[in-house]
């Protein structure tokens, strides 16, 4: 293969991991929408494509930490595979909390738990992508400003993992909460703060300037 076309094929390959993340960020931009729209009548099936979004942030996150350990750009070589792995375990933990509420298995609450949990296994693979050590990293941040906005994202989702006795029980939080004026336990409240605000919000906000970033890279080494 000439430089050329090994240029060529990395241009390649970073233009595919910006749209992943570009449709990250759409998705997420959507199922805030969707949100806005059912808490401004409640009668509208928007709460069910909130969910359906929910879930397919979870899918394509998955997807995006794949493609990026694929071709060759994992957050460290010695610890890549475990960091994609549990990054993978906690996107499928995600997609459950979403089918649990699609498929009115649980209230929104547990179901948000649950999702929170498993967006915090995807917080450590999150802060290493955030690093911004080597600029010659495949798929490195943008700039050093993005890289720290990569780290407080990770650090919000990471805050999830507190719900994991409620997940694992597959306890109501709210019948856990008796005593405390039928409010659920803080470590759930916390758990479902970082999952909706950590998850939904920051972190497609972050792949969106991922995504764009990755764009220019690519047209620049085509």
């Amino acid at each position: 293969m000439t430089s050329s076309e090994a240029a060529s094929a990395s241009a390649a390959t970073t233009r595919g991991v910006a749209l992943l993340a570009l449709a990250i960020a759409v998705a997420g931009i959507a199922q805030m929408a969707f949100v806005g729209g059912y808490y401004a009548d409640r009668t509208s099936p928007l709460g069910h494509w909130s969910d359906a979004s929910a879930l397919l942030l979870g899918v394509l996150t998955a997807a995006l930490v794949v493609t990026v350990a694929v071709t060759g750009g994992r957050p460290v070589p010695r610890v890549g595979l475990t960091l994609t792995a549990l990054a993978v375990a906690g996107c499928a933990v995600a997609v459950k909390g979403s089918l649990l509420i699609l498929t009115a298995t649980t209230d929104w609450f547990a179901a948000g738990v649950v999702g929170g949990v498993g967006w915090s296994l995807a917080a450590p693979w999150m802060w290493r992508a955030s690093a911004v050590d080597d600029a010659r990293r495949p798929f490195a941040p943008a700039s050093p400003a993005h890289g720290v906005v990569g780290r407080v994202t990770a650090l919000v989702v990471a805050l999830g993992i507190l719900g994991l006795p409620f997940a694992l029980s597959g306890a109501d939080p709210y019948v856990a909460g008796v005593g405390l004026d039928g409010a659920a336990p803080w470590p759930a409240s916390v758990a479902l703060l970082a999952g909706g605000l950590g998850a939904l919000a920051l972190w497609p906000a972050w792949c969106a300037w991922w995504g764009v970033a990755l764009l220019r890279r690519a047209r620049r080494d085509a």
